[in-house]
């Protein structure tokens, strides 16, 4: 089984080049939305694709320096042709996920008080 993230990336219309080349430079299949002052690019990608994708998104400054990433778990997609990924799989989560769920389930809650004071 197949488990798929939809990558949203949202950018300033004056990165549109940069991100036209690394669409190029994945072959990636892309929708793409512009709103005047910014591009939304949407696609989908395989877990172990994740990790590569995000490092090589970051090395090019996107949701760091400008713009942002949102990765979202696809429940369901259905296609017509299957084409072949051009990005090399990873091993592991992506460490972003980790951190994230780990800032989701941390801190006090109620079930964390009564276990301390049983």
């Amino acid at each position: 089984m197949i488990f798929l993230k939809e990558i949203q990336i949202t950018l300033p219309s004056d990165r549109k080049t940069l991100m036209d080349e690394f669409i190029k430079e994945f072959s990636l299949t892309v929708t793409s939305y512009d709103f005047g002052e910014a591009i939304r690019y949407e696609f989908t990608v395989g877990n172990s694709q994740l990790n590569h994708l995000i490092e090589e998104l970051k090395s090019r400054a996107v949701g760091s320096a400008y713009g942002e990433i949102i990765v979202r778990p696809v429940e369901l997609k259905l296609t017509s042709r299957e084409k072949a990924d051009s990005l090399p799989e990873s091993a592991g989560v992506n460490r972003e996920e980790i951190i994230t769920n780990l800032g989701n389930i941390s801190g006090f809650s109620k079930t964390y008080l009564l276990l301390c004071a049983s």
